[in-house]
């Protein structure tokens, strides 16, 4: 069997956007996003985790590598681990988990350059392994104190409030899932008494979790006397929670694609859901328009980010030095939910395009990989710290599946594939639009290859990366509003 054959997404099998449905089926036979216990609102708590665990389960995503464990640090008596470098600014900013090759966060680093610029210098929280020593309050450590801190009390209040009807609403939910899965889980040999791991059962213990986390941000924040929180990528709910109880705006500056079937931001026709961020900076009108964002989420269009802006000025110079876009170079973004299912694809590919120089680039979350010496020699595996603008400015073709890779080749003038592995809906728009070419099987990738133009015109690629603002737009997009 190929590995088009048993890879390539189709409307007859599961699929991240068949469970996607099924989610919203769910949700709206339960009310879920409404659903309160207490003063809790646990399916923003629920619905992404339990997505990404069941679309494991079923071999829909490839299992991502679990981040580096973040060990509690010692500190002088008297003082909470994780806070070091804490002090009181009306801002605070939560950078990205990954950073680049100079360990640095180019989605927030705008941000704090300028606060610091307007004399309003903000309380940087640490946030995986490249802030460990950085001297900056640490999210992880500060998560597990709080629930060391709080979770005694977080228990004596959750109790009271769980009634039996909960504990069925939540059973209701997870059978109608299980129903609708059930005939994929046992065609793989998944027992479907088992699906949803962790949060099959009802989930007493995150509802605890979240509520000492909650009170503990609450206090962090009022302490700091922070009145805006900018956090990239935005799934911390407790920290939203907690920083919105203390009276703070949060506000998610873009890092990635986002799509109408993005777990986390995506909340079609609710005017308001629990613990999602207020304001959402865009890099173009496309993402907010195609997200369906709850009602009450303020939108503002700040531009393109640096990375794309550079990007472009070397294009000119690799232009006029015969570099650009190279005739029959392929450049493939890998995506961590498919990195297998990806390179099975592309040895086939190149097999099969012995002409063609395929160089494919991992996702800093995947395991390392090697070429072994069966590999066609037509296909090579790009260094970690191997530039992905200049890899994509110097290649004719781009493929990926969802990677916002794709649409950072539009704006480079690539000719851009979207390999229809499941998940591929996450940038449909990408293809509805006619900027990207959409490749089910090798047949269509040979078609690719001799039939596809340049991406789109450069008023297109202002709907996706608009003009960057000005210094001045910047600072009346970020400051406090008055």
């Amino acid at each position: 069997m190929t590995a088009q054959r048993r890879y390539l997404s189709t409307s007859s099998e599961l699929s991240i956007e068949r469970l996607w449905d099924i989610f919203a089926e769910a949700e709206a036979r339960e009310n879920l996003t409404s659903w309160r216990i207490g003063s809790i609102y646990l399916w923003p708590l629920v619905r992404a985790a339990l997505m990404h665990a069941i679309a494991e389960q079923l071999g829909i995503f490839e299992p991502r590598p679990p981040n580096a464990p973040i060990p509690d640090t010692v500190v002088a008596p008297g003082l909470m681990p994780g806070t070091v470098g804490f002090h009181q600014s009306d801002y605070a900013v939560v950078p990205f988990i990954r950073r680049n090759a100079f360990r640095e966060d180019p989605f927030s680093n705008f941000i704090v350059k300028s606060l610091k610029a307007h004399g309003v210098p903000p309380m940087v929280i640490g946030f995986g392994p490249d802030d460990i020593g950085s001297g900056r309050p640490q999210l992880e450590q500060l998560d597990r104190e709080f629930v060391a801190r709080y979770g005694k009390w977080a228990k004596l209040m959750v109790a009271p409030t769980l009634l039996p009807g909960h504990i069925a609403k939540y059973n209701r939910m997870i059978a109608f899932v299980t129903d609708s899965v059930r005939d994929h889980a046992v065609s793989i040999g998944v027992n479907p008494a088992e699906i949803g791991g962790a949060y099959r059962a009802f989930p007493r213990w995150l509802l605890v979790q979240f509520a000492a986390q909650k009170m503990g941000w609450k206090r962090f924040f009022k302490a700091a006397g922070t009145k805006k929180v900018f956090m990239v990528n935005a799934w911390k709910r407790a920290l939203i929670a907690g920083a919105q109880a203390a009276g703070a705006t949060v506000v998610e500056p873009m890092h990635g694609a986002i799509s109408d079937i993005h777990p986390y931001l995506s909340w079609p026709g609710q005017a308001r859901v629990a613990y999602h961020p207020d304001e959402l900076l865009e890099w173009g009108a496309y993402w907010g328009d195609v997200a369906k964002l709850p009602g009450n989420v303020k939108r503002k269009v700040i531009g393109s980010p640096v990375q794309i802006t550079d990007a472009l000025a070397r294009l000119d110079d690799l232009a006029a030095a015969g570099e650009a876009h190279k005739p029959k170079t392929v450049f493939i973004a890998s995506q961590v939910h498919a990195s297998q299912t990806i390179i099975d694809f592309l040895i086939e590919a190149a097999a099969a395009h012995p002409d063609y120089t395929f160089t494919f680039k991992q996702h800093p979350q995947e395991n390392p990989i090697k070429f072994g010496p069966e590999i066609p020699a037509n296909l090579q595996l790009a260094g970690p710290n191997t530039n992905t603008f200049d890899l994509m400015s110097r290649s004719e073709f781009v493929l990926g599946v969802y990677t916002t890779a794709l649409f950072e080749a539009v704006a480079l003038g690539a000719k851009v594939g979207v390999l229809a592995f499941s998940g591929w809906h996450h940038i449909r728009g990408l293809v509805e639009r006619g900027d990207a070419t959409l490749i089910n099987n090798q047949a269509d990738l040979g078609k690719f290859f001799t039939s596809s133009a340049p991406a789109c015109s450069p008023s297109s690629v202002a709907y996706y990366y608009a003009p960057p603002a000005t210094a001045e737009e910047l600072w009346a997009a970020i400051k406090i509003d008055e």
